[in-house]
């Protein structure tokens, strides 16, 4: 015989599927600081990249013109203090962009895991009735290490290739 939901005691979980909509990545920038501070982490990203493609660029000017004969000439100690200062502008900017970043993924974390968290003590008592205690913790769980630890790797990955190319 065919059993409806009705006298279902346990709900199925439901999963959505497909790409993600253009206000999911809104709301992460809102609960990581807003726009603003996006857009400076962007920047960020762009900058130190850029100094790195500057400080290869150095490198390559200074070996053209490391010929005491050439009219630009630039000496070894020129150029190692000018790669020396492009390089560590690099990292600076680098470091300093991803500390940013971490800083910002880490607030989006704590404001997801505060919903989430108000969210589930405001259930009704028949949701828990009908939802497995081990499927909750364990959706909670994955939910929180996926926002705290694989979203924001891949975000930054994914800054870094792009401002790369």
């Amino acid at each position: 015989s065919k059993k409806g939901d009705a006298g279902q005691l346990v709900q199925k979980e439901e999963a959505q599927v497909g790409s993600v909509a253009a206000d999911v990545y809104s709301t992460y920038i809102q609960a990581a600081g807003g726009w603003c501070l996006a857009i400076t982490v962007l920047v960020g990203v762009l900058v130190g990249q850029g100094l790195q493609a500057v400080a290869g660029g150095w490198i390559s000017y200074w070996s053209d013109h490391s010929k005491p004969d050439n009219p630009h000439y630039i000496s070894s100690q020129v150029g190692l203090i000018g790669y020396s200062t492009l390089s560590l502008a690099a990292f600076l900017g680098i470091f300093l962009t991803s500390a940013l970043f971490r800083l910002t993924a880490l607030k989006a974390a704590r404001t997801f895991h505060r919903k989430l968290l108000g969210t589930m003590l405001r259930l009704p008592m028949a949701f828990f009735d009908t939802t497995p205690l081990g499927r909750v913790l364990n959706r909670f769980s994955k939910d929180i290490y996926t926002i705290d630890e694989v979203l924001q790797n891949i975000l930054y990955s994914y800054l870094q290739v792009v401002s790369a190319v």
